[in-house]
Order: structure tokens, then C-alpha cells, then sequence
């Protein structure tokens, strides 16, 4: 019967000697932060704060698209002389009629968009591209959808 308690004695006293011995190991949290501020940032951002957003260019966009049967066709070029996943769509007031989505590798791609169940007025063509390194960049052009 004593065994047990015996046990259970020096298990505590091992324990409470592990604890005062990596006492002065624990640094309040408030003290950590302070030490990170000075510290200089790793390489990894140095890297990618040198890396630039994909380039792009955008032809072919015409002021205004006609309206055939509460659809409009709206065809464009994109060109890159890298490669680029690109996501176009047509939006008014925040709502997407059409959309489209592909790649460009080193050349140009016509694209085009079908937009359905248009009125007529104002819209917003909207270009979102991403390269390799996951960086984006974006363009938006206006338009009038006409009779």
C-alpha cells in the first residue's frame, strides 16, 4: 500500500524539479514581441517583394456592344509575353453577366464573352490575370451595351 503513494510523491517532486529548472526559459509574450520588432524579415519576403505583377495588354475593346435578343457579344484580345491564367467578366452594379477564363502563354488570345440578359446601358469589363508566382494583376475597361 505505501508503494502507491510513493509513486505518486515522486512523480510530483520530479515534476515540480523539471519546472523550476525551465522556469527561466518562459519569456512573458510581451517580451518576445518587443525582440521581433528589431529582427530583419526572412529572405523569403526579401524575394518575393522583388517579384513584379504579369504584364499584359488589352486590345480590341470597342466603347459600346450591341444587344441581340437580351445578349451581348463582347470579344477582346489579351497579350502577354509571359504565361498568365486570366479570368474576364462583364458586371454592372456588381452583378457578373457573363464570364470567361483561360491561359496566355507568350502570344495572344481572343476571347470572348457572352452576356446574357442585358439591358441597355453602362457596363464594366473586368480583368483579373495571375502568373506562376501566384501574383495578380488587374484591368477594367467601360462599355455601353446598345440597341
Amino acid at each position: 500500500m505505501m508503494k502507491i503513494p510513493n509513486k505518486i510523491i515522486i512523480s510530483i517532486a520530479i515534476g515540480f524539479i523539471i519546472t523550476c529548472f525551465s522556469a527561466h526559459a518562459v519569456k512573458p509574450i510581451s517580451t518576445m514581441m518587443e525582440q521581433d520588432k528589431n529582427l530583419a524579415p526572412p529572405a523569403i519576403y526579401a524575394v518575393n517583394s522583388q517579384d513584379l505583377a504579369p504584364q499584359f495588354a488589352v486590345y480590341a475593346v470597342r466603347n459600346s456592344y450591341q444587344r441581340v435578343e437580351n445578349n451581348a457579344q463582347i470579344d477582346f484580345v489579351i497579350s502577354s509575353d509571359e504565361y498568365i491564367n486570366y479570368y474576364a467578366y462583364v458586371r454592372k452594379n456588381n452583378f457578373i453577366y457573363g464570364d470567361a477564363s483561360g491561359f496566355v502563354n507568350h502570344r495572344s488570345v481572343i476571347v470572348e464573352i457572352l452576356a446574357k440578359e442585358v439591358i441597355l446601358g453602362d457596363y464594366e469589363l473586368v480583368i483579373d490575370v495571375y502568373n506562376n508566382d501566384k501574383l495578380s494583376a488587374n484591368k477594367t475597361f467601360n462599355f455601353k451595351i446598345i440597341q
